[in-house]
Formats: C-alpha cells, structure tokens, sequence
C-alpha cells in the first residue's frame, strides 16, 4: 500500500469518527429538547408547573 492509499483510509477514517461524532451530539441534542417538551404535556396534563416536575 503506497503512502497516498495509506493517507488516504487515515483521512476516510477521521472523516467517519467525526461524523459519527457529530451525530451523537445531535441526538442528544434531540432527545434533550423532546425531554422538555414532554415534561410540558406532562405539567399541562396535572395542571402544575414544569418547575414543580423538576
């Protein structure tokens, strides 16, 4: 394997981590956000403040 080929599957390699990477931040971010919103319906359903769920 030549040096190019060999700089190359590096480069793929670190592209692929960083995506991977990228996209666990945004479905923590995602399931955060839904966190919230749920505990809105969940205040509205018992008629009592998100602050008091917490």
């Amino acid at each position: 394997m030549s040096v190019l080929e060999q700089a190359l599957l590096d480069w793929q390699k670190d592209q692929t981590n960083q995506f991977f990477a990228l996209l666990e931040t945004r479905l923590e971010e995602t399931q955060t956000q839904q966190d919230i919103v749920k505990q809105k319906y969940c205040a509205a359903h018992f008629d009592v403040s998100v602050n008091t769920l917490k």
